[in-house]
């Protein structure tokens, strides 16, 4: 498809069948009240998000992912985190995170080519009515209209995709919360394929607490369990799971102990002091590793998530995976500027690199070949670990060329 070519289909995220998963696509169509030009916010539907279907055959026409060794051809893609519209002002204004949201989208838009798809690792708006109950529950819609308004305006020819957070459906998730983000968003949970690419996207706040939903809980994560299998079986390259909350932040067998962990401190817009806890922002030890061990035995090299505002990369031995928290379009709690991920995926290879908003870049051609750059920043091979904040390669064998990063910064673009 040419890159300013739009999807087939109409809509913001519109939907065509996805013979290849498990579950049978189905489209949802959600009503709001926005003015933008997309009045119509299609989601994910049936456990699928439907525009991102099967790779195409050559002759155009849909197919099941290859199991064939034929070599996919690299793309990229971008995962954002915590637009959160409401949060810098405490919801009594959200100008700043529209502000921010409007630039993000001028820059995914300004990629060449464009990315396969974007996806925002939750806490899409600020106000949820349980976290504020004095408040005016009527903030929320205004604060998702105007969400939708802004991102509606991302090329038609670049998916976007939302996953729910902890303000999208509360610290302890309910079987009501879970069904507004449905008919305001679309499934809180689904999976999709780009070429020989499975993403699974999760809804994190039932891992964080079940309590509330004790039944959404075991039947996503025995819809995780069975979706690895299909991954497996239908013969996926890479399987990247999507989900709101970081797994860890410091290493994979942390727990509770929030003396160990510490806190994250900012202040706000107004003037004030704030400290949370970290162990807030991490799933609980028990449940974190259910997923861990899911991702170990089918080979799932990466977790993207946002929660933490601010970047964290930390490789797992253990499981052979990276944990990548992306810091906020919105909101920074830590020394990160606003701005959201890209990361190209290679058949033997996954990079990935933060880039504030001023210092994405535009109108450039993506580099294909993933021994050429890197940027500073992890490079995982056979026999070599570099560390950084905001950059990542893995999943590459070691070779001559990996020698000048020891030496020297390489370029991403």
């Amino acid at each position: 498809m040419d890159d300013d070519a739009p999807p087939s289909s109409s809509g913001r995220c519109s939907s065509a069948a996805q013979g290849a998963s498990s579950s049978s696509s189905t489209t949802t169509t959600i009503s709001t009240t926005t003015t933008s030009s997309t009045s119509n916010w299609i989601g994910a539907g049936g456990r699928n998000f439907p525009d991102l279907s099967d790779p195409p055959s050559q002759d155009g026409k849909s197919c099941t992912p290859s199991t064939s060794s034929s070599p996919s051809p690299p793309f990229f893609f971008a995962t954002l985190a915590d637009t959160q519209l409401g949060a810098i002002n405490d919801n009594t204004s959200w100008e700043d995170e529209k502000q921010l949201c409007r630039l993000a989208v001028q820059k995914l838009n300004q990629l060449k080519p464009r990315p396969r798809f974007a996806i925002v690792c939750g806490d899409l708006v600020h106000h949820f009515p349980g976290m504020y109950p004095d408040t005016d529950p009527s903030i929320r819609e205004r604060q998702i209209a105007d969400f939708k308004a802004i991102m509606g305006e991302i090329h038609p020819a670049i998916p976007l995709l939302c996953v729910c957070g902890n303000h999208d459906v509360g610290n302890r998730p309910t079987a009501s919360s879970i069904e507004a983000f449905k008919k305001d968003f679309g499934d809180d949970y689904f999976v999709f394929w780009i070429d020989k690419m499975k993403g699974i996207v999760l809804n994190t706040n039932l891992y964080f607490d079940p309590s509330a939903a004790p039944d959404e809980y075991n039947q996503q994560h025995s819809w995780l369990r069975a979706e690895f299998a299909v991954a497996r079986a239908q013969g996926a390259r890479h399987i990247f799971l999507f989900g709101h909350h970081p797994l860890f932040l410091f290493h994979d067998d942390e727990d509770e102990d929030e003396e160990a962990l510490g806190s994250s401190s900012f202040t706000t817009k107004a003037g004030n002091s704030v400290s949370i806890p970290n162990t807030y922002f991490h799933l609980p030890r028990a449940r974190r590793e259910e997923i861990l061990e899911l991702m170990r035995q089918y080979g799932s090299s990466h977790f993207f998530c946002g929660h933490w505002h601010q970047n964290g990369i930390v490789p797992s031995e253990r499981y052979r995976m990276e944990n990548v928290v992306t810091s906020a379009v919105g909101l920074q709690i830590g020394r990160d500027k606003s701005g959201f991920r890209l990361v190209k995926v290679f058949e033997d290879a996954t990079v990935h690199k933060y880039f504030g908003l001023e210092e994405v870049p535009s109108q450039r051609a993506l580099q294909l070949s993933a021994r050429n750059f890197a940027g500073p920043g992890y490079i995982v091979t056979t026999s070599i670990l570099l560390r950084c904040r905001t950059c990542f390669l893995t999943s590459v064998p070691a070779g001559p060329w990996t020698k000048p990063f020891l030496t020297k910064k390489a370029r991403w673009w």
